[in-house]
C-alpha cells in the first residue's frame, strides 16, 4: 500500500545539539537566513543540494539522516 513521505529538515534539533544560533549557521554556512528559516520551519518545498552540503561541512556531520529524514506524511498534515 502507498503511503506518501515527506521530506522533513532537522535544523532546529542541529541548532540546539551544536549550540549554534540558526542565524549564526546561515551566516557560516553562507545560506541566506530566510532560506534556513523556512527549512526549519517546513516551508520550503524545493532545496538546492548545496545548502545540505554547506550545512554538513559547518557543522562536521557525516550523516545526512542528521540533518534530514524521509518521513511518512499523516493525514492530518
Amino acid at each position: 500500500m502507498y503511503r506518501p513521505r515527506k521530506l522533513v529538515f532537522h535544523i532546529k534539533e542541529l541548532t540546539e545539539k551544536y549550540n549554534i544560533a540558526q542565524n549564526e549557521l546561515a551566516r557560516r554556512a553562507s545560506i541566506e537566513p530566510a532560506r534556513l528559516s523556512e527549512l526549519a520551519n517546513g516551508r520550503r518545498k524545493q532545496i538546492e543540494i548545496s545548502y545540505i552540503v554547506k550545512i554538513a561541512e559547518e557543522l562536521d556531520i557525516t550523516d545526512i539522516n542528521e540533518i534530514m529524514s524521509l518521513e511518512y506524511i499523516n493525514e492530518k498534515d
